[in-house]
């Protein structure tokens, strides 16, 4: 059987989730093909599935010098370097990814994620353009471009027309405003919260707190809007702490 068959097989098992059968198979054609950089790839794809980080960024590495790595293969050796501790490998990792001709909005949403985790907002903000063009009725694509730009410290009327764009992507535009208050609560203060939750229900806030029924969530706003002097609206969130978010 040539290596190329051989890969083949191994391939077929992968996407079958027979994962140690394709890693059996795969370690008998190593023997065989010690250079093969395609069987190495799927060799590291098979320790990242089985969360086997550090075989998996060997396997990976050895791939690398003689074949160029898949999306998906860049992906594992992203979370390999992320799961070590080695961001900046892994932020070049990403850049790869970001780069390769067949990354797709699916691998920018990754790639997206990956760079907030290792808090490349920068990078991130570049990713995340260019998912909204990609994707411009995506509401996640633009809630995140916002996230980024608060993170990276951009003006606040940017943030507001990229806000603006998510809320009219979704179905649910009030959520994204309070999600986006509360970071920027959180990053920089509570004037700049406040903008974004000056025109709020007491409907609106009992549907952004019952998605993960925080109480956090309803004393942060509680705070915000007692620090802009909304009085209404702070009794407001008051009556849902105590009546449990009953309407």
């Amino acid at each position: 059987m040539s290596s190329e068959s051989r890969l083949a097989s191994c391939a077929e098992l992968f996407q079958q989730q027979e994962f140690e059968a394709a890693l059996t198979l795969v370690d008998q054609s190593l023997e065989l093909y010690p250079h093969h950089g395609g069987l190495w790839e799927l060799k590291g794809l098979i320790h990242r599935v089985n969360r086997d980080f550090e075989p998996s960024l060997n396997a990976l590495l050895k791939a690398r010098h003689s074949v160029d790595l898949q999306p998906i293969a860049l992906q594992s050796l992203r979370d390999c370097y992320a799961v070590r501790g080695q961001f900046q490998q892994s932020r070049q990792a990403y850049l790869l990814g970001f780069d390769h001709p067949s990354c797709s909005t699916l691998q920018l949403v990754s790639i997206a994620t990956g760079l907030s985790y290792i808090g490349e907002w920068g990078l991130c903000c570049f990713v995340c353009d260019e998912w909204t063009t990609e994707a411009p009725e995506s509401a996640d694509a633009w809630t995140m471009l916002a996230c980024s730009k608060i993170h990276r410290d951009d003006a606040l009327e940017e943030i507001q027309e990229v806000v603006k764009q998510a809320c009219a992507c979704s179905v649910q535009p009030q959520s994204i405003k309070v999600n986006v208050a509360l970071l920027l609560y959180q990053v920089r203060n509570s004037e700049d919260a406040y903008v974004f939750l000056d025109d709020l229900t007491r409907h609106d806030i009992i549907s952004a707190a019952d998605c993960c029924y925080c109480e956090c969530l309803i004393q942060s706003l509680i705070e915000i809007f007692q620090t802009n002097a909304d009085d209404l609206r702070c009794e407001w969130c008051r009556q849902i702490l105590q009546d449990g978010f009953a309407e």
